[in-house]
């Protein structure tokens, strides 16, 4: 239906700012709400953390998430984030527990795994979404 082309490979990686400007622009509005100014100082910023394995916690789904998916894919480095918040807590407090509950045990019998089952195998042989990860989407932890 439609058909975008942004440039060769060569091309985005002499100009990641147009790239991403480009992205960002066909967006609707209400996930376009930061100036472009803003968003490129996020990709800047992102760029420039000299930590090993940063830890960066997107807590909407907008222009802000395309950058940070952007650079971490970019980079290759990111781990999934129920195991770095695991990490992170075993760091920081003596005793960390996963709670074993029934969503866990359970959510792969819901009829939308059934139903959706193709669609979510592609996604998995594409790298968009592991189907064993997916019953991490929930996890807590007693801390303590």
């Amino acid at each position: 239906m439609y058909d975008f082309y942004f440039g060769s490979q060569q091309e985005i990686n002499n100009d990641e700012e147009k790239y991403l400007l480009s992205i960002k622009r066909m967006l609707p509005k209400w996930m376009n709400s930061i100036p472009d100014t803003e968003f490129i100082a996020i990709n800047e910023v992102s760029k420039k953390v000299e930590k090993k394995n940063p830890v960066f916690v997107e807590t909407g789904l907008g222009a802000s998430s395309i950058v940070l998916l952007f650079n971490v894919i970019k980079n290759n480095v990111s781990k999934s984030f129920y195991i770095e918040v695991e990490e992170f807590l075993k760091t920081k407090f003596r005793s960390v527990k996963k709670i074993d509950d029934s969503y866990k045990n359970n959510f792969d019998k819901d009829i939308f795994f059934s139903y959706f089952n193709n669609e979510l195998q592609i996604k998995a042989d594409l790298k968009m979404e592991n189907l064993e990860d997916l019953k991490h989407r929930f996890d807590a932890w007693i801390i303590s």
